[in-house]
C-alpha cells in the first residue's frame, strides 16, 4: 500500500481495460501493477496498492509537527521525461530528486481546498512530478506531510532584470520564488485509519 495524492491518479485517462503500473528501477526494469484502494473524499489523497513488491518498508506518519527551520527531505521525480527505448518504443524516464530543506510555516488553508486543511509550506518548490513526495523529517524520518502543490506566497519578485535599448524601450523579467505545499499528517493519518484501521501500514510515495 502506498499514499499519493488523488490528482495524480484522478487526472490521468487510461484506455479501457488498461491499469496503471509502478516502475521499479533498483534491482533491474520491472514493472507492477497498480489497484486503486480508496480517494479521500474532501482531501488530496489517494491509497493505491502496488502489486509483488517486496522488501518496501513504510515510513510512520507524524504525530505531531515537526520545529520551523528543522530539517526536511524528500523523494521526487520532477526530472521524468520521455525517451527512445533500443526496441523502437517509447517509454518514460524516471530519474529521482532528492531534495532537502526546512518548513516555513503551517497553517490552516481554505483554498483550493473545499475544507479547512492543515497545511505546511517548505524551502523548496514543488516541480512537475513531485506531487505525493512525502515530506520526511530528517531526525527520525517520520511524514510530516505530502506534497500536493507549488504556490506562491510573495507578490514582490525575488529578483528583477532589466535591459534598456535607449531612452525608450526596456525589457524586464520578474524572478519570484514559488514554494511547495504539502498536506498535514493528521489528514493523511486520519484517511490511512479511516480506510485500513487497525492494518494501517503504508508507504508515501509520488
Amino acid at each position: 500500500m502506498f499514499l499519493t495524492a488523488k490528482h495524480v491518479l484522478e487526472d490521468v485517462s487510461l484506455p479501457e481495460g488498461q491499469d496503471f503500473a509502478v516502475v521499479m528501477l533498483p534491482a533491474g526494469l520491472t514493472v507492477h501493477r497498480v489497484s486503486i484502494v480508496a480517494f479521500a473524499e474532501q482531501f488530496d489523497i489517494a491509497l493505491a496498492r502496488a502489486e509483488g513488491i517486496q522488501d518496501v518498508f513504510p515510513l510512520e506518519i507524524a504525530t505531531k509537527n515537526a520545529p520551523v527551520n528543522f530539517d526536511v527531505l524528500t523523494v521526487e521525480f520532477s526530472g521524468t521525461e520521455s525517451r527512445l527505448l533500443a526496441d523502437g518504443r517509447r517509454g518514460m524516464w524516471f530519474t529521482p530528486y532528492h531534495r532537502k530543506g526546512h518548513v516555513i510555516c503551517y497553517y490552516t488553508s481554505t483554498w483550493p481546498e473545499p475544507v479547512a486543511t492543515s497545511s505546511l509550506d517548505l524551502s523548496f518548490p514543488a516541480l512537475r512530478g513531485a506531487s505525493g513526495a512525502p515530506v520526511v523529517a530528517e531526525r527520525d524520518g517520520s511524514v510530516l506531510g505530502m506534497v500536493v502543490a507549488n504556490v506562491e506566497r510573495h507578490l514582490l519578485p525575488a529578483q528583477v532584470e532589466r535591459v534598456e535599448f535607449g531612452p525608450d524601450h526596456r525589457e524586464e523579467v520578474r524572478y519570484f520564488l514559488p514554494v511547495g505545499k504539502a498536506i498535514g499528517w493528521q489528514h493523511l493519518g486520519e484517511f490511512v485509519q479511516a480506510t485500513l484501521g487497525d492494518d494501517a501500514a503504508v508507504s508515501t510515495s509520488d
